[in-house]
């Protein structure tokens, strides 16, 4: 129980997937995850816990002034949205809101488990009470946690550490169990899976805390064994108080809850605001602008190529998306990309689709991309088909906007949809090439600016595909020439790919049909906006609406250039134009040509 991975950002060397296998490995039946500060990494976490058939069990662990560190960890759906507003409303920090935390506590019911922790106060916050008066300041703690929570639903953890914490709890353990107290479950709290990854322990708080390594700071964690014991190793530990290995087996198999996954949850909305919560309806309000739209594009507007398309074979066609659409159930979809085209043409804002998605008829018809799929012979299956509904994949439609005025459609998304529905969708920064080797090197004693000056002969991107073909790139020679410099390369590997921090996904954004909240946890990002704790792939395993909305440049030239010819008496500046002509190609074969974002052949 209690183990962190990678995504608590800081001193853990293992990803869910792995924490998975390694408890598999060592013969657990159970095995739980609490991260530090969120969820950031439950649905891998549950997902590969299911493939493996081990139990598992989602906590998260949030620092309270008043009593230390508590883990929550889930025991039903009802808690699992509880503690997602918990997280939310700490707005990604490891401090809980005293006002919420109260709140959330009394109203804990069967939802969710409280322990608290048995540990030396340390990172992130240091010097809260000496060594000498833990015990004291642990039952401080654990009255004022009696006091705001139920008591049926309080545990105390125990742990292994070190022998000093060890003994500590010994005298907790004898004083409480005397008075009657039977609640204990024994945490782990592994960091790594062997203990032969400790220097990477150490390496990884040294850049958390600005030292080198081997300097002391009070932040950092005290020696003691970090990683997961064997099963029966654990049980041989705590043999001589079988109690409290029962007591831990209760507190597991009190943590029966079920992550939702691969059910998809569409909203409803059209363009007028009205919600559409029924398949029915959606079905058939799609299919009513469909048709509208199929009069506009080729009836009441000029068709400016050649063989235009029967009526009989656009009704067919037609016919036979919205079939597949009704089947896989994603009219919702269609509906909330036509909300926002929409609101794009009320406002004038030029946008773009691109992918796939040029080849769905009811895209064209909708206004959601303007290429016509019959004159290019576009399929419609390359874009959804029944087969990519069976791995609960949406279909991807990528829209562009003006990098000036996306921020405009996104502000309306968030009014017309609700705030506690709409978010930017989050993600991580890794350890790269240079990000690593400029932390380590500072880690290891090397001053900022040459660890700087070191980090840039190295190329973008992973660390690992430099060193595989290291020897092509001529500027990284004094890198590998030098001993020390191939110690700190050697050491940065170890960083290579693993979570930095979080960070917002450039263009993602997620629309729920009920407050997020319900399915995640939320964060503050740089920017303002809330954005999710999951990242994309999480995000669609929960069966959200994923929407790609990108900046592009390209647009607002274009939308300035039409403003300006407009400006100066041409009426309509692209009329006429002729994107066939040879000489456009010429120009660009030549390149006297600026600012191409894309060029593809026109059939």
């Amino acid at each position: 129980m209690a183990t962190t991975v990678t995504t608590a950002f800081t001193g853990r060397f293992w990803s869910p997937a792995e924490l998975v296998r390694t408890a598999v490995a060592r013969g657990y039946q159970s095995v739980g995850l609490a991260d530090i500060g969120g969820f950031f990494g439950a649905v891998e976490f549950y997902r590969n816990a299911q493939q493996h058939g081990i139990e598992p069990s989602l906590g998260v662990v949030l620092w309270c002034h008043q009593c230390g560190w508590l883990q929550f960890t889930v025991r039903t759906r009802h808690g699992y949205r509880k503690l997602n507003e918990l997280l939310t409303c700490t707005a990604g920090e490891v401090l809980a809101s005293p006002d919420h935390l109260k709140r959330i506590l009394s109203e804990a019911g069967d939802d969710f488990w409280v322990s608290l922790s048995l540990l030396r106060p340390c990172a992130p916050f240091p010097g809260i009470s000496p060594p000498e008066a833990l015990v004291p300041w642990w039952m401080r703690n654990w009255n004022w946690l009696l006091n705001h929570a139920p008591a049926e639903n309080c545990w105390l953890e125990l742990g292994w550490r070190d022998e000093y914490e060890r003994s500590a709890q010994r005298r907790v353990y004898q004083q409480l169990a005397h008075a009657g107290w039977d609640r204990w479950v024994i945490m782990s709290h592994a960091r790594m899976a062997d203990t032969a990854d400790s220097w990477r322990l150490e390496l990884t708080q040294s850049i958390g805390t600005l030292t080198r390594v081997a300097q002391e700071h009070p932040a950092k964690l005290s020696p003691g064994e970090d990683s997961l014991a064997y099963a029966e190793v654990m049980a041989q530990r705590w043999s001589k108080v079988p109690s409290v290995l029962e007591s831990t087996r209760r507190f597991a198999s009190g943590c029966a809850f079920e992550m939702e996954l691969g059910r998809l949850h569409l909203p409803g909305w059209d363009a007028d605001g009205d919600n559409i919560p029924d398949a029915h309806q959606a079905n058939a309000r799609l299919a009513w602008l469909c048709l509208r739209g199929l009069v506009r594009r080729y009836r009441k507007e000029p068709y400016p190529w050649p063989d235009k398309p029967e009526s009989s074979a656009l009704l067919q066609r037609l016919q036979r998306e919205l079939n597949v659409v009704r089947e896989v159930g994603f009219a919702g979809y269609f509906l909330i990309f036509h909300a926002i085209v929409e609101q794009c043409r009320r406002r004038q804002i030029p946008l773009l689709a691109r992918g796939s998605a040029a080849g769905s008829l009811i895209c064209h018809a909708l206004g959601v991309s303007n290429v016509c799929p019959f004159r290019f012979g576009l399929s419609f299956e390359r874009f959804l088909n029944l087969d990519r509904m069976r791995h609960s994949k949406l279909p991807d439609i990528d829209l562009d906007l003006p990098w000036d005025q996306r921020d405009e459609i996104l502000e309306w998304m968030y009014q017309h949809f609700g705030p506690e529905r709409v978010a930017m969708i989050g993600g991580f920064s890794t350890y790269q090439a240079r990000g690593a080797l400029a932390e380590v090197a500072k880690a290891m004693g090397l001053p900022a600016a040459r660890a700087h000056e070191l980090s840039k002969r190295l190329p973008h991107g992973a660390l690992h595909r430099f060193i595989s073909r290291a020897e092509h790139y001529v500027e990284a020679a004094p890198v590998l020439e030098d001993a020390e410099n191939n110690r700190m390369l050697a050491a940065a590997v170890a960083l290579d790919g693993l979570p930095r921090h979080p960070m917002m996904h450039p263009c993602g954004a997620v629309i729920a049909d009920r407050k997020l909240t319900h399915f995640l946890p939320l964060q503050s990002s740089a920017k303002g906006l809330h954005m999710t704790q999951f990242d994309m792939h999480a995000v669609e395993e929960t069966g959200l609406l994923k929407l790609d909305l990108l900046g592009q440049a390209g647009l607002s030239v274009l939308r300035d250039v039409e403003q300006n010819l407009c400006s100066e008496g041409v009426a309509n500046p692209w009329a006429g134009l002729d994107l066939r002509r040879p000489e456009l190609y010429h120009a660009c074969a030549r390149g006297d040509v600026r600012g191409i974002f894309t060029l593809n052949r026109l059939l």
